[in-house]
């Protein structure tokens, strides 16, 4: 199957003088994409912290960990983080 892309002359230059420009960036694309698929599953930062908080019962938030669970509740209804857009 072939796809047509737009790239700039400096790329197509560089492309140019590869052996099997072809074979390359099939490799290269094959790459990205794995790359974004490992990417997309990996939980924020703020996920991490998220988790951490709730499983963790040695924290000790001194009495504020009510507190905490309400900000959270309105943030998350205020807030659309990037990963919501992907679920």
């Amino acid at each position: 199957m072939q796809m047509s892309f737009e790239l700039t002359d400096d790329v197509v230059q560089q492309l140019k003088t590869i052996p099997n420009p072809d074979g390359f960036v099939n490799r290269v694309i094959q790459k990205a994409l794995q790359n974004q698929e490992i990417v997309n599953n990996k939980p924020s930062k703020w996920a991490l912290l998220s988790q951490e908080i709730e499983s963790n019962a040695d924290l000790n938030l001194d009495g504020y960990s009510e507190q905490l669970k309400k900000d959270v509740l309105d943030l998350r209804a205020d807030f659309i983080f990037a990963s919501d857009k992907n679920s």
